[in-house]
């Protein structure tokens, strides 16, 4: 059961929403997810996505370790007190593997890690993309 001071589920969104303030990794997603049939919103700022993630619960998250303003995990914690993310696959992705006592922190909020070169691999994220969101039928108009 959730806690009062998570939100209740807001518009569960099949897309990927990726937090990562480095540009060239959100472009290489953005061309990756482009060249496919999923849906993305990507943010290089933290509080921009904090703020869309408050309204719009995505099915796949995946957000950067080392951020400028904020630890991914400090994002995760946040967004977790705040939010439902029960029916998100919440994905740490970093090039350095957490401490023992963050994986810990990790596990108990089921978030699982994810190697930054994984997430700019167009097969690795293509089979991530798979494994977690539906793709969405282009419209005839």
């Amino acid at each position: 059961m959730n806690s009062p001071a998570r939100a209740a589920v807001g518009n569960l969104v099949n897309e990927l929403v990726l937090v990562d303030d480095d540009k060239l990794t959100v472009e290489i997603v953005s061309w990756i997810v482009k060249k496919s049939s999923y849906q993305s919103t990507l943010f290089t700022n933290a509080d921009e996505a904090l703020a869309y993630l408050r309204i719009n619960t995505p099915k796949l998250l995946v957000v950067d370790f080392y951020m400028p303003q904020i630890t991914g995990l400090e994002f995760i914690t946040e967004l977790h007190a705040c939010s439902d993310l029960s029916r998100t696959s919440v994905y740490l992705c970093s090039a350095v593997s957490p401490s023992f006592e963050d994986s810990k922190l990790l596990a108990s909020m089921n978030v699982q890690t994810l190697e930054k070169q994984l997430i700019c691999d167009r097969k690795q994220l293509g089979v991530l993309l798979e494994e977690k969101l539906e793709i969405i039928p282009a419209k005839i108009i």
